[in-house]
């Protein structure tokens, strides 16, 4: 019901969310992302601690895609999105990533965990990067 809370804009004044830790799986991103489509208030998204897996990083990336990419209602104020142990490998990552620098601005991704071994960090250290 927080999904349907930030969709309707009933909580206008909330520019920062914290769900670490909640156990919010891709069924639950999908649902923050329909709801992100049409918050127009949320700056920072934390889901730090949940098991999002790739699935999910996709569902959020669509939901953050740039009105440019043509897939619709979109949100254009998250600008801070942490996934730290969320279950998002590299191929996930690299989504995310995409889809931040598609939106032109100041927005970034943080992104950190177990999944990704030694090689895959120095690589992704390269592919993601926040936007300058």
């Amino acid at each position: 019901h927080l999904s349907e809370a930030l969709a309707q804009a009933r909580v206008p004044a909330l520019h920062t969310l914290s769900l670490r830790s909640n156990f919010i799986g891709a069924g639950g991103a999908a649902c923050l992302a329909a709801a992100l489509r049409f918050n127009t208030s949320l700056k920072m998204l934390d889901l730090t601690g949940n098991h999002l897996g790739n699935l999910g990083a996709e569902v959020l990336a669509d939901a953050l895609c740039p009105s440019s990419s043509g897939c619709g209602q979109q949100n254009m104020t998250l600008a801070d999105l942490t996934v730290w142990r969320a279950g998002v490998d590299l191929d996930g990552a690299r989504v995310l990533n995409e889809t931040i620098r598609q939106r032109g601005e100041h927005a970034q991704v943080a992104l950190c965990g177990h999944l990704l071994d030694d090689a895959k960090v120095k690589l992704s250290r390269q592919v993601i990067k926040p936007a300058d």
